[in-house]
């Protein structure tokens, strides 16, 4: 049931508009004769509507509520009327419009089935409100499922019932629901102000579909199902519906795919899907399942079945006789864009809050929508649909992406103009689809007008913004390293010795007797033999490592162990360490505020994270970045051998209310840190001593910073470690 309310609203004075138009008119002839005076409507109407969603004629099912199905947050009805046997809404009698609601905006929280619509329709829309005579009006849900919004014949209006359907574990794709809603006939005089009643006719029957004893090999996920009706059988497509009395004419397919972007995972023999089709009786059903691993066929033939319109129907697929065929295993790795080519499949994958990839489906109707996948250890957990793959062409530092298997269609934003709010993006054939990825990795346009940063909004869809507002991420199809680990180790990994000391090396775990190599991190501390592995321990005081590495061959992967030793000079009295930063000293050019890097100096080395040397162009470091919280880190490499007695920093800028704390911490290990004091916040030197002292100490440098209105909150010139 639907409940409508229409209301009316005189702007001007008839006689003041006509006196007006008259003066205009006038006026305009006196200048040039062909000009059209402007026509201003007289009335604005809203049409609101309360909706009680249909129930079904048998049991439902996940996300149905009970009996009903339930609106959702985002549904959109459309609707129309006629006069007189007459469809209203535009200039010419026999023809209408129908006019889309906005998304609904309330859902009753104790009867979800029940929500509330506007429509909100220009007066123009109508010939005349006032007119008296017998009124009847028509709902259609989805909003966007007519093929045209203007009806001529509404005995044959075209639809489309999607061939694709995109589900999720335990529901089915809403967008396919097709619904029609329609009154009684009224008499009135002229458009109604007290509620109407409509009632709604399911035009699609409910498919609650179970694929059972499929030979699954462990863990699988579901990614697509194909479901191939004999030719006579039209499941899905364009099919024309007669709105006077409800009844629906055949689709023009009879393949329905059900497509899902996180998967279904099944551990067991089997698993549920659901999907609307169309009403009909079938006599084969082919069925392909993919998933993670394998295809599964199967043919099935000389059956007799009927999906009922309005109804729950029940279809169990018996699987055990299905042919498996194990699919070429990918991975979908994280790169940078720099490193993809024209001939990878990738995903676009933002982060507000959530992971969120990028549809390449939508077109030039909506903005594309946001899928949620998974993300562990710079991998997709789930293997991606199709409808969020996508490719590129690159022309210098430009991308252009492509929907996978197309070049005729790109990404692009849906703007000409140098300002406003945030843009539009759309997959057609527009211009501004030029994209470069900055330091920072925010996607953005690059051309002449302003521009505009790709991110997703409320997890909804994607659209360019005039600020940053998320980072993306590229995932590409790889497929996966399958040879076996090295599995090289050492019995121990950490010792502590004198300078000069004999050294005894511990022993390598070689289960496949791998050829490897042996290397010293610092010759002056330590010689070690490439191909025995013997170590000499020289004259000098400071932490070396010792790798054992294996480059790899057709069965086994690259794989290294290593140790530390820690050197002590006993009759070293005091050590100071000081770290600077330049182009000498440092690993790696960077300009980022979230890179990983290291510093170098009095042989000592130091990780940094999250900080920026502008392409080593500064004789110091920033960190702390522009509307992003984060937290900058200096971690020794190796443990000190000697006691550090106080660490000192030099900060040559702050923006003191945007750094929470500097701390130092010390470890023996690397990995439990113990807190040893707090850095003041204020420029100059700054110091922390540390009580009791202690060798053979890894120290860390954590600097807290808030989101800040710029980059750089911090600036560091120096870094000292002394035992004084």
């Amino acid at each position: 049931m639907i409940l409508v309310k229409f209301k009316t609203k005189i702007l001007m004075k008839k006689l003041f508009i006509l006196a007006l138009a008259s003066l205009f008119a006038f006026a305009s002839c006196s200048k040039e004769s062909n000009e059209t005076p402007e026509v201003k409507d007289e009335n604005t109407v809203n049409l609101t509507f309360t909706s009680k969603r249909p129930q079904l004629k048998s049991e439902s099912k996940t996300a149905w509520d009970g009996n009903t199905i339930v609106w959702s947050e985002g549904d959109k009805i459309r609707v129309g009327y006629t006069l007189n046997g007459n469809w209203r809404g535009q200039s010419s009698e026999g023809t209408a419009k129908f006019y889309a609601s906005d998304p609904v905006s309330i859902i009753d929280e104790t009867n979800k089935n029940v929500g509330t619509f506007n429509v909100p329709i220009s007066s123009s829309a109508f010939t005349d409100p006032k007119i008296s005579g017998q009124y009847q009006f028509f709902s259609i849900y989805p909003s966007n499922i007519l093929t045209s919004t203007t009806v001529n014949n509404p005995e044959a209006q075209s639809i489309t019932l999607p061939a694709t359907q995109h589900i999720v574990s335990g529901t089915f794709d809403s967008s396919a629901d097709v619904m029609l809603g329609q009154s009684s006939s009224l008499s009135l005089s002229g458009l109604p102000t007290e509620p109407i009643s409509l009632t709604w006719t399911r035009l699609v029957a409910h498919a609650d579909l179970t694929f059972s004893n499929i030979a699954f090999e462990g863990s699988e996920i579901v990614s697509k199902i194909t479901l191939t009706f004999n030719e006579e059988a039209k499941v899905a497509g364009s099919f024309s519906v007669n709105f006077v009395d409800g009844t629906a004419g055949a689709g023009s397919e009879n393949v329905l795919t059900l497509s899902s972007d996180e998967g279904i995972a099944s551990s067991s023999s089997s698993f549920k899907a659901w999907a609307c089709v169309l009403p009909v009786t079938f006599t084969s059903l082919d069925v392909e399942i993919k998933t993670d691993k394998a295809t599964y066929t199967r043919s099935i033939s000389g059956i007799s079945k009927t999906f009922k319109q309005n109804s729950r129907n029940t279809l169990t697929i018996n699987m055990s006789t299905a042919t498996r065929t194990a699919a070429a295993q990918y991975e979908w790795v994280e790169k940078d864009l720099s490193e993809i080519t024209s001939s990878d499949v990738f995903v676009i994958v933002g982060n507000n809050g959530g992971t969120y990839a990028m549809s390449n489906e939508n077109g030039t109707s909506s903005d594309p929508s946001a899928v949620h996948v998974t993300v562990s250890d710079n991998k997709l957990s789930a293997a991606p649909s199709e409808s969020i793959q996508w490719t590129l062409s690159k022309d210098g530092s430009n991308y252009t992406f492509y929907p996978y298997g197309s070049t005729t269609t790109w990404l692009y934003c849906n703007t000409t103009a140098e300002s406003g709010s945030n843009k539009n993006m759309r997959v057609g054939t527009g211009n501004r689809k030029a994209f470069v990825l900055d330091n920072n990795n925010y996607l953005v346009t690059n051309d002449t007008y302003t521009a505009r940063y790709i991110s997703v909004y409320n997890g909804e869809d994607w659209r360019g913004y005039v600020s940053k507002t998320n980072t993306v991420s590229f995932y590409v199809k790889t497929s996966p390293d399958t040879r076996a680990d090295a599995e090289l180790s050492f019995t121990e990994t950490s010792f502590n010795v004198n300078v000069g000391d004999d050294f005894t090396a511990p022993t390598l775990t070689n289960p496949h007797n791998l050829t490897v190599t042996y290397s010293s991190s610092n010759e002056d501390l330590a010689v070690v033999d490439e191909n025995t592995g013997v170590v000499l321990i020289d004259d000098n005081a400071g932490t070396v490592t010792i790798t054992a590495s294996f480059a790899g061959n057709d069965t086994y992967k690259a794989g290294s162990a290593s140790y530390t030793i820690t050197i002590t000079d006993p009759s070293s009295t005091s050590k100071t360490y000081t770290i600077t930063w330049n182009s000498t000293n440092n690993s790696g050019a960077v300009t980022s505020y979230t890179d990983s890097w290291s510093v170098t100096a009095d042989g000592l080395k130091c990780n940094m994270q999250n900080w920026n040397n502008n392409n080593n162009v500064w004789n110091y470091v920033k960190a702390g970045r522009k509307n992003n919280a984060s937290v900058a880190t200096i971690i020794t490499d190796s443990a000190i051998p000697e006691a550090i007695k106080t660490v000192k920093i030099t900060i040559d800028a702050l923006t003191s209310d945007k750094i929470n704390s500097i701390k130092l911490y010390t470890s023996s290990d690397k990995n439990s840190w113990i807190e040893a004091g707090s850095f003041a916040k204020a420029t100059g030197e700054q110091s922390v001593t540390i009580s009791p002292e202690a060798i053979n100490k890894y120290y860390k440098l954590e600097f807290d910073c808030a989101s800040g209105t710029s980059n750089g909150l911090v600036t560091l010139s120096k870094l000292i470690f002394t035992t004084e």
